[in-house]
């Protein structure tokens, strides 16, 4: 029995990262989500924006008590004017996958510099088996994620200091977005099919050998460990090049979030909590499944009484998981 929930009343499914956005915008225009979802990037903002999610800054508190307490950094993406409308789990590095063996081959240095890794990837790349730089510029969070890391680190942004006005034409927003096209276009260090890659694009493009750099999730390292040990054996994960106004340490955070409509809060806060206790979240590490290369940020569906589970939803690791009624008293 986990959480007040025995083994039998909980339905515990994974779905991958390509068909969590559809599946979720329509469970909640049917106003029938799981009880609990965990997934990452911007989806606690958007669900809390939106008004779907349970506030659960009690558990936050709760857990903040807890030696060790959770990262900072993981806050950052739950809180809303003080209050907490997830329960971070994880943080996740984005560092360059890289090729090292195709650079030392080369005597080439690892590029610091945005315009270094342009030349670099001019160099050594040898179309159309081999491009440079595997960026993802489909409609999905790991373009969300490229790009919003260029345009940090050209000085840019998408909001101002109030989180309310748009800043799309700030100077260094405009700055690495011609760079992004420039890449694509002039350059010619993307894949033409990048635009319509899903999450999986990038990770496919470098594990299948078809791009010397990716700027993604340790996944892809993880993944290599286990499945292809020779290009593991070559693959490095290094600092992202710098641009006018910097390097950018991105991370990437995972979190828990309870939906609003589920008819048991409790009990959906109750396994959530049960997940992040120390010894429990210890098992999950050890396991490996704190979410494709992710780092705890601490030391789904429900069955109806008269039919049968909804359908959960998750991504990669970050697993969809949702509790069905508890047992009559």
């Amino acid at each position: 029995m986990q959480a007040g929930i025995k083994n039998d009343e909980l339905a515990y499914v994974e779905i991958g990262t390509g068909q969590f956005t559809p599946k979720m915008a329509a469970a909640l225009e049917a106003g029938n989500p799981p009880d609990v979802t965990k997934i990452g990037l911007a989806q606690a903002a958007l669900y809390r924006a939106q008004g779907h999610l349970l506030e659960v800054t009690d558990l936050v508190e709760q857990m903040q008590r807890v030696p060790g307490g959770l990262l900072e950094v993981s806050l950052k993406a739950i809180m809303s004017q003080g209050k907490a409308y997830s329960v971070p789990h994880q943080v996740t590095p984005v560092p360059l996958i890289t090729r090292l063996d195709l650079l030392e081959a080369a005597k080439v240095d690892p590029p610091t510099t945005w315009d270094a890794f342009i030349e670099v990837c001019q160099r050594l790349q040898k179309p159309p088996k081999l491009t440079g730089y595997g960026m993802c510029l489909g409609l999905a969070t790991d373009a969300d994620g490229n790009i919003i890391n260029t345009i940090w680190a050209h000085g840019g942004k998408l909001v101002e200091a109030d989180d309310r006005t748009v800043a799309l034409h700030s100077p260094g927003t405009i700055q690495a977005v011609q760079l992004i096209a420039d890449m694509y276009l002039n350059h010619k260090i993307i894949p033409k099919g990048a635009v319509s890659w899903d999450n999986q694009g990038n990770n496919k493009a470098y594990q299948s050998r078809q791009v010397i750099f990716v700027l993604n999730a340790s996944s892809i390292y993880a993944y290599l460990a286990e499945s292809d040990k020779e290009l593991y054996a070559v693959t490095g994960m290094l600092p992202v090049p710098a641009g006018p106004a910097g390097p950018v340490d991105q991370v990437g955070t995972g979190e828990w979030m309870i939906f609003k409509h589920s008819p048991y809060p409790e009990v959906a806060k109750g396994f959530v909590q049960y997940s992040m206790e120390p010894e429990h979240l210890r098992v999950v590490m050890e396991e490996g499944g704190a979410g494709a290369g992710g780092r705890p940020t601490r030391a789904c569906t429900r069955a109806t009484s008269g039919g049968g589970p909804r359908s959960g939803i998750g991504a990669r690791s970050w697993i969809g998981a949702a509790s069905s009624p508890p047992p009559a008293a």
